[in-house]
């Protein structure tokens, strides 16, 4: 797809203004928020076929899910990017629903576990399109630059559960987090009231 490889670029040059705009927020913990969360995604691919040599490349994502006050969040995610076999161009995507775990709740800095399920998706001109079954799991690291809006880095390891074939991924995404209350500022209102 000739136009991924562009829109990776301004992605990638929108997500690190964004970062340094937003690393001047002030610096203090507060209460996880809960709402509806949208983080659109860069990353790059590596697989791993047996048999089957598909060359490693970039890849765009959306994640669109909910984030409760706990630590637990899910989420559906669509990943999407170009590969080759034998000259052979490919579209490779991948739709999973995933559970993602912050590990620390109060801080900035949020170290997360993800893991999750969905189908992997390969198709082109020659190939008849290859739908498989797919399980991921990774870890990850978020970085919060207020109540509402997060850099997030992770590194996931997927295995195709059809054809026993084993691929990883990085991705790095900007989350933003719409509507919720912080539960600090519910217990502020109900001692005021």
């Amino acid at each position: 797809m000739p136009f991924v490889k562009p829109l990776q670029q301004i992605s990638l040059g929108s997500l690190l203004t964004l970062s340094v705009v937003f690393s001047a927020a002030p610096s203090h913990a507060y209460e996880r928020q809960s709402g509806l969360s949208i983080t659109p995604m860069i990353g790059y691919s590596w697989y791993d076929f047996d048999g089957a040599k598909l060359n490693n490349d970039s890849h765009l994502g959306l994640a669109i899910g909910y984030q409760s006050k706990s630590p637990w969040s899910i989420e559906g995610a669509w990943q999407e990017g170009p590969s080759d076999i034998a000259g052979s161009d490919l579209n490779v995507e991948q739709f999973r629903l995933d559970l993602l775990y912050d590990l620390m709740q109060r801080s900035r800095l949020r170290p997360y576990v993800v893991f999750g399920a969905g189908q992997l998706q390969v198709n082109s001109d020659d190939v008849e399109g290859i739908k498989n079954d797919m399980g991921n799991l990774g870890v990850g690291l978020k970085f919060n630059f207020n109540e509402h809006l997060a850099l997030r880095a992770d590194m996931r390891s997927t295995y195709d559960f059809n054809d026993s074939h084993q691929m990883y991924s990085a991705h790095l995404g900007l989350q933003i987090l719409i509507g919720g209350k912080s539960s600090s500022s519910n217990t502020n209102k109900n001692t005021t009231s």
